[in-house]
């Protein structure tokens, strides 16, 4: 999708489709200098070749969490005008292994559409800026198999 969408654009039961990006071994080693974390899973081949599970390293969650929310605020607000926020992960369920050299991309399905935040969003006029959105999210790869699947809410600006 090109163009900025508002909450109200969005209608339940709706998909949209992302565009694709692949994951590459300078991803996990960025991730890695940020986070700390270097588990064999993600950076030993030895390791990994022994564990019939993965087979060689895999690409961390949390960073295909991430992409995963990049393609939802790139789907909805590329330029950037509307302010699309995360609201929380429900179902996070990793599927198959992602590697290094996968392209995924993301389809989400508006499942719900509220009109109000959950309480406790800062700000008084928050309620009235924005509508949440809960998505099911899912994550594939270059052959189209399902890695990801997750149900997701956002805040989405409200155009009134």
């Amino acid at each position: 999708m090109n163009s900025n969408r508002y909450f109200e654009a969005f209608e339940k039961g709706e998909k949209i489709r992302s565009t694709g990006r692949q994951m590459t071994d300078a991803d996990t080693r960025l991730l890695m200098g940020v986070i700390s974390g270097s588990h064999p899973l993600h950076v030993d081949p030895d390791y990994c070749a022994s564990r019939p599970d993965v087979g060689r390293p895999i690409i961390q969650g949390s960073l295909v969490l991430g992409v995963m929310d990049a393609f939802f605020f790139e789907s909805v607000c590329p330029g950037n005008q509307v302010l699309a926020l995360v609201d929380g992960y429900e179902k996070i369920r990793f599927i198959k292994p992602i590697y290094v050299g996968d392209v995924l991309h993301a389809e989400f399905e508006v499942v719900e559409k509220d009109e109000e935040t959950r309480h406790g969003l800062p700000g008084e006029q928050a309620g009235k800026r924005f509508g949440r959105l809960t998505c099911g999210v899912t994550v594939y790869n270059q052959e189209e198999v399902p890695v990801v699947y997750a149900l997701e809410h956002y805040l989405v600006e409200k155009e009134a």
